[in-house]
């Protein structure tokens, strides 16, 4: 059986990370993200576009949005995002959760 890790989406950025050996990671890059500190094409974030930009340039499996829908001037959704990486010709899994909502990620 594939190692396991579970992901809980806490709402804006911040989320819960348990790795197959028990591991707890509290992870918020809204406090620093090294590798797009100037890369904002949104009011304090990556907007759908820039987003979809940093998907391809990752490549991961599968990608879930983050900053949408916590203040009014966050003007991004999933929908936008979704048409972004569609225009890139991005492979990536795109996983859209509720907040509080935990999901299990496969291992490789």
């Amino acid at each position: 059986m594939a190692s396991q890790a579970q992901l809980t989406w806490y709402g804006h950025a911040a989320f819960k990370l348990v790795t197959p050996a028990g591991n707890v990671l509290l992870i918020d890059p809204w406090l620093t993200n090294p590798v797009f500190e100037n890369g904002k094409d949104d009011h304090f974030t990556m907007g759908p576009k820039r987003a979809a930009d940093a998907v391809k340039l990752v490549e991961p499996r599968a990608v879930i949005p983050m900053h949408y829908g916590t203040f009014p001037v966050l003007t991004g959704t999933p929908e936008a995002f979704d048409r972004e990486l569609k225009q890139r010709h991005v492979k990536a899994e795109l996983r859209v959760m509720k907040v509080g909502e935990t999901i299990t990620l496969a291992g490789p």
